[in-house]
């Protein structure tokens, strides 16, 4: 399993109860900070939407980055990972972002993406 550098991402592998790496090329997108929450949603969906938003990770830098990183178990953030599935999957990466719990867990294998149970506690 990996996990981002970032310390949410740290803390959801270390609860997992299995060992772990971390890499930083599973990070969220580089973005500035937004300032409230209806602001920071705006943001991510216009980006999400394929807008090139100002001072944001470019969209082909984003997904190479967290491609290059993303094998087996990965925990990572809900904008690249929702770029990553839409590129994967033909999924609308907006919806997918939208559709995001905290925490939430996603399966990606050839059978296709399903969403794992987290509300038990236990992610096998």
């Amino acid at each position: 399993m990996a996990c981002s550098d970032e310390r949410k991402a740290v803390e959801t592998a270390a609860a997992i109860g299995r060992g772990f790496t971390v890499d930083a090329r599973l990070r969220e997108i580089e973005r500035p900070y937004a300032s409230n929450e209806q602001d920071f949603r705006s943001l991510v969906l216009r980006y999400l939407c394929g807008e090139a938003v100002e001072g944001w990770e470019s969209h082909a830098s984003a997904l190479a980055r967290f491609e290059s990183a993303a094998t087996g178990i990965v925990v990572s953030h809900g904008t690249v990972m929702s770029l990553f599935v839409s590129a994967r999957c033909g999924v609308d990466a907006a919806d997918f972002w939208t559709e995001l719990r905290m925490p939430d867990a996603w399966q990606l294998d050839n059978e296709g993406l399903v969403r794992l149970d987290t509300q038990s506690g236990a992610i096998a």
